[in-house]
């Protein structure tokens, strides 16, 4: 039950910056005060980090593959 009241109260996860690196990120959310709070246990507190980074990481692949896409289908490119 813990958990669950948790994830309702708990502050917002750091989000990375479009161009963070990785090491920089994880290092920045495993010190923040709050992540702290919320998530005493170290590994789970490092999984929670690496889940928020990987996911941002994605995400902006995905932005940039339709821009990609886009561009190329102005400029009259068909990608196969």
């Amino acid at each position: 039950m813990a958990g669950v009241l948790c994830i309702i109260y708990c502050m917002p996860i750091p989000k990375p910056s479009k161009k963070e690196k990785e090491d920089k990120y994880i290092g920045d959310c495993m010190s923040d005060n709050q992540m702290g709070k919320d998530f005493p246990n170290q590994k789970q507190r490092y999984a929670v980090c690496k889940t928020t980074f990987d996911r941002a990481k994605k995400a902006k692949a995905s932005e940039d593959e339709e821009i990609n896409w886009v561009d190329n289908q102005e400029k009259g490119y068909i990608l196969y």
